[in-house]
């Protein structure tokens, strides 16, 4: 598993640097949109830096106050026009103990601090088409959300839970927080710093179904804000799961999956946080099942990006072999399992696909072009709004899952290189032009 290197910033980090903080290693940044019934102070600032210096933005955040006079729903409001504004697919809620802030509302806990957040959540995802992430540690979320609380209605705390169930989410859990504790090194080495001083990995917070997407590790008293160009003192240091930020972002290791990404050379890093860097590969090299190394990571990398979902660690195993032979038979190649590097294989890989691959969670005008295609050819009745929900209820991704059905296509509500090749072939017969 390889993670990348996030920062969450607010106001509190004052005037910043994000320059430095991308030549520092940071690839992406999760800005807070606002507090309570606010907009953070620097919000239009720091989204415009962070898009100046092209680092990922795949999130904004609020700090959610049940106590504040503002309501979930309109906290949830908040948050997602600021999303939309921001141009972020995601909103993040940040859902931690929040007793210090003001507002005239009791102190909420068990099912309905759980309720409250349920509606934020609910609120969040009409507003930006998207579940939210969900910003929590165990321990505030199992002993103040999940637990209940006497006489509290527990079918409805249940319910509310499970509406969140599918959030992504970041866990607070912190090694080192202490004065003068060591602080983490460069952002290829912090998840060395989490292992080195956390045996185990932080627990998921109860009621949540998956994995954790992403680990804020550290906090206060890292004296890492003047490292990264912030003028605070301290900063917010996460890793994301790169799988996990390629879905928020549509970038992997923090580059653009609409480029090429080259290979990397064979330096004996471990698999850290280090993105793909740029190297002249090896013409002589011959992949094929059994092979390891930086260009068996670039064959990967290239074939979930052409919609072929695929584990980046290096090993070409069984999963890569099949899914390397599916690409060459998609693609009039020879389908012999093997990549001569600088070969035919090797280049239609790494060719700029004509259409990018639409999976949840992506949004914008090619996804539109696919549901109206869809509307067109299959009579999927889709709205065209250019929106792919990771809801598992996604209308689109019905919408796909049938076509790749109908099509004896592998049904995995992903369109990459193979599924935009059948509708594109059904379009041309069908004399439709896909716009």
């Amino acid at each position: 598993m390889s993670y990348v290197a996030v920062i969450d910033v607010s106001e509190h980090q004052g005037s910043f640097d994000f320059e430095r903080a991308r030549q520092g290693g940071i690839e992406g940044v999760i800005v807070r949109a606002g507090i309570n019934g606010r907009r953070d102070h620097r919000f239009e600032e720091y989204v415009n830096s962070i898009r100046n210096t092209g680092l990922a933005l795949p999130a904004v955040y609020w700090f959610a106050n049940p106590k504040s006079s503002s309501s979930a729903q309109e906290q949830g409001d908040l948050l997602g026009a600021a999303a939309v504004e921001a141009g972020a697919p995601f909103a993040m809620i940040d859902a931690e103990w929040y007793t210090s802030e003001g507002g005239p509302n009791p102190v909420l806990k068990g099912a309905a601090l759980a309720m409250w957040y349920s509606d934020m959540a609910r609120a969040v995802s009409a507003r930006t088409g998207n579940a939210p992430i969900i910003y929590t540690g165990a321990t505030y979320w199992n002993e103040h959300v999940a637990c209940p609380q006497a006489d509290d209605d527990e079918a409805a705390l249940g319910d509310a839970l499970a509406s969140m169930s599918d959030c992504d989410v970041i866990v607070a859990s912190y090694p080192i927080y202490r004065p003068n504790g060591p602080a983490p090194g460069v952002p290829s080495t912090w998840f060395d710093f989490c292992q080195a001083h956390q045996r185990r990995l932080p627990p998921v917070p109860a009621g949540f179904s998956g994995a954790w997407a992403g680990w804020q590790f550290s906090a206060g008293f890292n004296r890492q804000g003047p490292v990264y160009g912030a003028t605070s003192a301290d900063l917010d240091l996460n890793i994301v799961r790169a799988d996990v930020f390629e879905r928020w972002t549509g970038t992997i290791g923090g580059t653009d999956v609409s480029r090429v990404p080259a290979p990397v050379p064979n330096d004996g890093v471990g698999d850290g946080l280090q993105g793909v860097a740029h190297a002249t590969p090896n013409p002589s090299e011959a992949l094929s099942l059994g092979s390891q190394g930086p260009n068996v990571r670039t064959v990967q990398i290239r074939l979930a990006i052409l919609g072929y979902p695929t584990l980046v660690d290096g090993v070409w195993g069984p999963a890569t072999q099949r899914r390397v032979l599916a690409f060459q038979r998609a693609s009039g190649l020879t389908v012999d399992g093997i990549i001569n590097v600088g070969g035919p294989t090797w280049t239609a890989l790494n060719t700029k696909p004509v259409r990018p691959t639409v999976r949840p969670g992506c949004q914008g005008s090619y996804v539109a072009v696919l549901q109206r295609a869809l509307n067109q050819l299959s009579g999927a009745a889709l709205e065209d709004d250019g929106i792919y929900t990771t809801s598992s209820k996604s209308p689109t991704g019905f919408a796909i899952r049938a076509w790749q059905t109908a099509q004896g296509l592998e049904v995995d509500g992903v369109c990459g290189h193979t599924t935009w090749a059948s509708v594109e072939s059904r379009a041309s017969d069908s004399q439709y032009t896909l716009t």
